[in-house]
């Protein structure tokens, strides 16, 4: 079973839309050195390009200090955050020239939030905590004016979720904190009967020893899922397990919740 199919168009899409930018901002490098065109030395007759400034004016003829895009999705929605507060921009062309406009998504009563992730329904997930402590929650938005969502955890230290798919089904990563070690545990959400609920996804890998020979804690990040696979009925997830990149699987059993699929380390014979 081919396990890296269901995130091949995910991860195309996003290595697309990082070249994008790359060239974007190279070709108004070579133009304002006055090099010979756009496009890596096109000519005169080559592409040219433009940098699409994202808007972080704060409606009284300034501006806020810092602003951060980290999704973005087919209808322009790009979410991320502008002075540590959960933001989205909406991006208009017209006759080439591009506008964007943003807005805060409502972050309740966090100090600090951050959205990571969109999907094409324009769902939007991310993270919030009222300290720098920890106390991290996993934030769910059903779209872009919606009021935010807790999501649960197994962990109460510190939570986020990173990115939602097309079937609104969510991960991330929940950490308990415990004396000098971490436990931190690959999570993924989905609705079942109406509310949110998360599934564990196992640690792989060894975590190894500390200097007195005692076994660390686990550890396990979720970074990007995958839309359901039409042929096998599988959802993937990429993230890090113990040091090492790896791939889980799940799936919807007849309950609705999410059952735990096939599982592995990428490449686990490559020399370190």
């Amino acid at each position: 079973m081919n396990l890296t199919k269901p995130i091949f168009r995910r991860v195309v899409f996003r290595a697309l839309l990082v070249l994008a930018v790359a060239v974007v901002f190279n070709g108004t490098a070579q133009a304002q050195r006055g090099g010979n065109g756009g496009g890596g030395g096109g000519g005169d007759d080559g592409p040219s390009y433009q940098i699409i400034p994202l808007d972080i004016s704060d409606g009284v003829g300034g501006r806020f200090g810092s602003g951060g895009a980290h999704d973005i999705n087919l209808s322009r929605l790009i979410v991320g955050s502008v002075d540590s507060a959960a933001a989205y921009w909406t991006v208009t062309e017209s006759d080439g020239t591009f506008q964007s406009e943003f807005h805060f998504l409502d972050d309740s009563s966090f100090s600090m939030s951050t959205a990571w992730g969109c999907n094409e329904w324009g769902e939007v997930v991310g993270d919030g905590s009222m300290n720098l402590l920890g106390d991290g929650v996993a934030l769910y938005w059903s779209n872009s004016s919606a009021d935010v969502e807790e999501l649960p955890a197994p962990f109460t230290f510190g939570t986020g979720a990173r990115d939602i798919n097309n079937d609104g089904v969510i991960c991330g990563t929940s950490i308990e904190g415990g004396g000098v070690q971490f436990e931190k545990r690959a999570i993924v959400w989905s609705r079942v009967n109406g509310q949110w609920a998360y599934l564990e996804l196992t640690p792989l890998g060894d975590p190894g020893v500390d200097e007195e020979g005692d076994p660390l804690a686990d550890d396990a990040y979720a970074y990007a899922i995958s839309d359901k696979d039409t042929d096998t009925g599988l959802i993937t997830i990429a993230g890090l397990s113990n040091g090492n990149a790896v791939i889980w699987t799940v799936f919807f059993g007849e309950s609705g919740a999410l059952v735990p699929g096939p599982s592995m380390i990428l490449d686990p014979g490559r020399a370190t």
